[in-house]
């Protein structure tokens, strides 16, 4: 195994393969622990909320782009809200000098596919028709369930006036059939072992895997940033889907965390070098891979 970042070892021991017997209960420790991880807010300059929209925009301390920055939170699709992204948020909108609107969505078992991508495709276009932004430089940035969501949603408007300038998929969950080797790899470690993900989808796309947006065609997506964290059952997936945008001939780049787990970029509470380091390097790509010639 990967050599773990030390702040984030203890996390390995959790249970991630126990069954789910009480998702309501389930999804209130899930809430609680990853506000306890998440770290300090830094300061924006203004935060609104968009209930209608399912969305909360931040306005940040210095905003220098004519776009915006649409986060969409993971959780398996069964846990997890814009509450729980708020810290990541709040940084990105500063570190990419973006409006930044962290999407919320309606959660699985309740709401499975195609529920919360419909969520997330109308809170773009809301955004896109009410905020005044460039709707020509709109990056989509999903992390886990949410990094499927946003890909989801960026191929939904390929071709359309709402087309998505860039994406960054951070350690996506990208196939249900969990059959890479970092799947065997790590199957029963946590945060995230393989019957705990085989459990998301189950749950997201009960009438089978037409859900999972790597089954469609790659060509024409947006020019692409994949995140991933070394020790993950989803690190190999990620790479793999990497190299199909790649052959489809769009612009691709991959970063791998080697000490990281998943869902590291929520948990600055805990490793605080390592997330400002991520998310530098994200707002950074941001900056290069929107840039117009």
């Amino acid at each position: 195994m990967t050599r773990v970042d030390a702040a984030l070892r203890p996390l390995l021991d959790g249970d991630g393969v126990s069954p789910i017997a009480d998702i309501a209960a389930a999804r209130v420790q899930r809430r609680r622990a990853s506000l306890d991880r998440a770290g300090v807010a830094p300061a924006v300059r203004e935060v609104v909320e968009v209930p209608e929209a399912r969305l909360r925009l931040y306005e940040p301390m210095d905003r220098t782009a004519t776009g915006a920055l649409v986060v969409v939170h993971g959780g398996g699709w069964v846990w997890g809200g814009i509450d729980e992204v708020d810290v990541l948020a709040r940084t990105l909108a500063n570190a990419t000098g973006r409006l930044t609107a962290s999407a919320g969505y309606r959660l699985a078992p309740e709401h499975p596919y195609p529920a919360p991508l419909e969520d997330v495709t109308a809170a773009v276009a809301w955004l896109t028709e009410n905020t005044g932004v460039d709707p020509g430089d709109v990056v989509l940035l999903g992390l886990s369930a949410g990094g499927t969501l946003a890909l989801a949603a960026s191929a939904r408007f390929r071709g359309t006036p709402l087309a998505v300038r860039a994406q960054v998929l951070v350690y996506p969950m990208l196939d249900p059939s969990l059959s890479s080797a970092s799947a065997g790899r790590y199957a029963t470690i946590a945060p995230l072992s393989r019957p705990r993900a085989a459990w998301f989808w189950s749950q997201y796309a009960p009438a089978g895997p037409h859900a999972a947006p790597m089954l469609g065609d790659p060509e024409g997506l947006p020019p692409t940033y994949v995140v991933l964290a070394g020790v993950d059952v989803l690190h190999d997936e990620g790479v793999a889907y990497a190299d199909r945008l790649r052959s489809a001939g769009v612009p691709v780049a991959v970063k791998v965390w080697p000490g990281a787990v998943h869902g590291f970029l929520n948990m600055a509470g805990l490793a605080p070098e390592l997330c400002a380091a991520a998310v530098n390097d994200i707002a950074g790509w941001i900056r290069t891979g929107t840039a117009k010639p």
